[in-house]
């Protein structure tokens, strides 16, 4: 009953369910780079393994090392929480990441990914609190996972 009432609600804000191929978690993999002021303060970097994401922001609560579960797939002209309206010909790859086991030492749950078809390297994230509400709206740029980035 909950996959149906999932696909009614993708369908319903127009989300086609994709493939791993088409909408693959490697685009999460590397080290993310908060874009703004607020992911950086709050963030500051994520590095995000196949099964893995932590981040380090400027203020010592601001600290999560988790694993992560991709919860849903998909690609849309628009995501949750989208500022503005969807401009046409523009797609987004949608990831949603359910975070922990264990749980981040904050508010965060899980985070929505919208990766824009016209910005390679580019993400959006609605972040929402471990209660589902969204508690915010940042973006980061994507570089290179390095083996100094990920602890043994």
């Amino acid at each position: 009953m909950r996959k149906i009432a999932l696909l009614l609600v993708l369908v319903t804000l127009g989300i086609r369910p994709s493939s791993a191929g088409e909408n693959g978690d490697d685009l999460l993999i590397g080290v993310w780079s908060g874009g703004g002021t607020a992911s950086r303060a709050i963030y500051g970097k994520l590095v995000i393994t196949k099964s893995r994401i932590s981040w380090q922001g400027e203020t010592p609560s601001s600290f999560c090392k988790t694993t992560y579960t991709v919860v849903e797939k998909g690609t849309s002209d628009r995501y949750p929480n989208m500022n503005g309206r969807p401009t046409p010909g523009r797609t987004y790859r949608i990831l949603k990441l359910k975070l922990g086991p264990p749980e981040c030492p904050g508010n965060d749950g899980s985070f929505i990914f919208a990766f824009p078809s016209y910005a390679e390297g580019y993400a959006e994230v609605v972040t929402h609190g471990k209660d589902g509400r969204v508690t915010g709206v940042v973006d980061f740029d994507k570089g290179p996972l390095r083996p100094a980035d990920v602890e043994k």
